[in-house]
């Protein structure tokens, strides 16, 4: 079967959401994603404690390319891209990335952060039937860590990310955690062959889009229920990546990491996480 390339894991517009306004965005993204990804390619939108793939789609303007609109992906025919919705969920224990699942529903509430279990979080993913991914799991705010002392939870994931675009940062100890990610994936592929590994950028800029990404079997579908069923079904096919390109975002995740710096600080004094798109 062909095989397509898929970057499941952008944000786009760091925290204060933007660039979703400035003018062509859409255009631009869709473009970076076709250069990078080319015809057949997928790039994951991930929502984090903001709707980021609803105000995508909002700020699309009159000069913006067609799309299709399945409610857990659009589908932009003049450049044969499918851009699928997703939330990186920000549990008490750690983060987990979700997939396709339709855009009506969050996983929480919209600027709740680390208020429930990652249990909680998981049946709550399992339920709007997403594709339930461990990203940067022994990176900063990674889950892996608490997975590893509740294995059963594995059931229910679908990926690892074993390559993570931003977990190249330095921080004390979080060293080495894509590395990390990929010798655990080996020790526990047999005990769980459901679990695909995925390489992912991690993207908050236009230009990270597509910087890293794992080749996948073609995804074939008829409408919202099928993409699903058809990417989880690849994404868990796909073992090795050693065909993927993985590449540490450097300029884009020094960004992002310097303007969550005072937003930290500011969650430690206050015991609120603080978001700079509040007023």
């Amino acid at each position: 079967m062909k095989k397509i390339k898929a970057d499941l894991h952008n944000h786009l517009a760091g925290e204060s959401l933007g660039e979703f306004v400035s003018k062509n965005f859409f255009n631009k993204v869709i473009d970076k994603a076709h250069e990078k990804l080319g015809s057949g390619g997928i790039l994951g939108l991930g929502d984090c404690i903001e709707e980021r793939y609803k105000e995508f789609i909002k700020h699309r303007d009159e000069n913006s390319y067609d799309i299709e609109d399945l409610g857990n992906a659009i589908y932009v025919p003049e450049k044969d891209i499918l851009v699928v919705r997703g939330q990186e969920v920000f549990a008490k224990e750690g983060d987990i990335l979700v997939l396709g699942f339709d855009q009506k529903y969050f996983i929480g509430e919209i600027g709740d952060v680390r208020t429930r279990n990652l249990e909680e979080c998981i049946k709550e993913a399992k339920d709007y039937g997403g594709i339930i991914g461990i990203d940067h799991g022994f990176f900063y705010q990674g889950s892996l860590p608490y997975l590893k002392k509740h294995p059963n939870l594995f059931e229910d994931i679908d990926f690892i990310e074993v390559h993570n675009g931003n977990a190249w940062i330095p921080l004390p100890g979080y060293f080495n955690s894509n590395k990390k990610a990929q010798e655990f994936y080996k020790e526990i592929e047999m005990e769980y062959p459901h679990l695909g590994a995925i390489c992912s950028s991690d993207g908050h800029t236009v230009n990270e889009v597509g910087s890293s990404y794992s080749e996948i079997k073609d995804v074939i579908f008829s409408g919202p229920e099928t993409l699903t069923e058809q990417l989880r079904k690849s994404v868990r096919e796909h073992k090795g990546w050693s065909e993927d390109k993985r590449k540490n975002s450097y300029f884009g995740a020094s960004v992002h990491t310097l303007g969550m710096i005072p937003l930290k600080i500011l969650e430690k004094i206050t015991g609120k996480y603080h978001s700079v798109s509040e007023k």
